[in-house]
C-alpha cells in the first residue's frame, strides 16, 4: 500500500451492491442466452478491476492518476452494473409473468383434471352400458337360436305334411279314378241288367202267347178271388220287380 505524506491512504471501497435474487427456476430461452454473455463481462470487469488495484498498491502515490485509473475503472463498472440491475428488474418482471402464467396453467391443469374425472365416470357409465348391451344381445343371441332351432323344426313337420298331403292326394287321385271306374261299371253293368230285364220281359211275353190257349185265360181271368193261386194283374208286376232286383 503506497504512503503519502499526508499520511497513509487506503484506496476507496467498491460500492457495494445489494446481493442479488437468486435465479429464477424456469427462464425464457432468451433470458437463458443473455444470462452467460452478462456473467462473462461482469467477471471481466471485476477482473480487469482486482488488476487495477494490484497495479495502484505496488506503485507509488499519485493521486490524480489513481483516481483517473480508478475512475475509469469504476466508470464501466458501474454502468455494466445499472445495466445488469436493468436486466435483474427485467428478470424480475419476467418472472412475475411466468408467475402468473404458471398460475394460469395450474388453473387449465385443474380444470383438465377436472374434465378428466368427469371423462373417467363417463366412462365407467358407458362400460356398464356396454357390459349391460354385452348381456342383452347374449340373451338375444340365446332367444334367436332358440326360436331358429323351432323354426327348423316347423320347416321339418312342414315338410313332412306337404308329403303326407301330397300321398293323400295321389291317393285320392286313386281312388277318384277307381270311383270313375266303379262308376263306368255300374253305369255298364245297369245297361246290361235292364237288357236282360228287357229280353226277360220279351220272352216271357212270348211265351205266355205260345203256352196259354184262349180257354185257359178265361178261367184264369174268371178264376175266383178266393183261389190261392189266383193273381191279379198287381201281383204279377210286383213279382217281376222283385224278379229284377234279385238279377241286380
Amino acid at each position: 500500500m503506497a504512503i503519502n505524506a499526508a499520511g497513509p491512504t487506503t484506496p476507496p471501497r467498491l460500492p457495494t451492491t445489494a446481493p442479488s435474487a437468486p435465479a429464477p427456476a424456469r427462464h425464457t430461452s432468451r433470458q437463458k442466452a443473455k444470462a452467460p454473455r452478462v456473467r462473462a463481462a461482469t467477471e471481466n470487469e471485476l477482473e480487469t478491476t482486482n488488476n487495477a488495484r494490484e497495479e495502484a498498491e505496488n506503485t507509488e502515490y499519485q493521486p490524480d492518476t489513481y483516481i483517473t485509473m480508478i475512475s475509469s475503472v469504476l466508470g464501466p463498472v458501474a454502468r455494466k452494473l445499472e445495466t445488469l440491475g436493468e436486466h435483474v428488474e427485467g428478470l424480475n418482471n419476467n418472472i412475475g409473468t411466468n408467475n402468473t402464467k404458471t398460475h394460469a396453467l395450474e388453473k387449465q391443469i385443474m380444470s383438465f383434471l377436472t374434465t378428466v374425472k368427469n371423462n373417467e365416470a363417463l366412462t365407467r357409465t358407458l362400460l356398464e352400458a356396454s357390459k349391460w348391451s354385452e348381456t342383452c344381445t347374449a340373451e338375444l343371441w340365446t332367444r334367436i337360436v332358440k326360436l331358429e332351432s323351432q323354426n327348423n323344426t316347423l320347416l321339418e313337420v312342414i315338410k313332412h305334411n306337404e308329403t303326407t298331403m301330397a300321398k293323400l292326394e295321389m291317393q285320392n287321385k286313386v281312388l277318384l279314378e277307381a270311383v270313375k271306374q266303379y262308376e263306368v261299371r255300374v253305369a255298364k253293368l245297369e245297361a246290361q241288367n235292364n237288357s236282360l230285364l228287357e229280353t226277360v220281359k220279351k220272352s216271357a211275353t212270348e211265351q205266355a202267347k205260345t203256352t196259354e190257349t184262349p180257354s185257359r185265360k178265361l178261367r184264369k181271368h174268371y178264376k175266383h178271388p178266393s183261389s190261392s193261386t189266383y193273381q191279379t194283374p198287381a201281383d204279377r208286376v210286383e213279382d217281376f220287380t222283385q224278379l229284377k232286383e234279385k238279377i241286380n
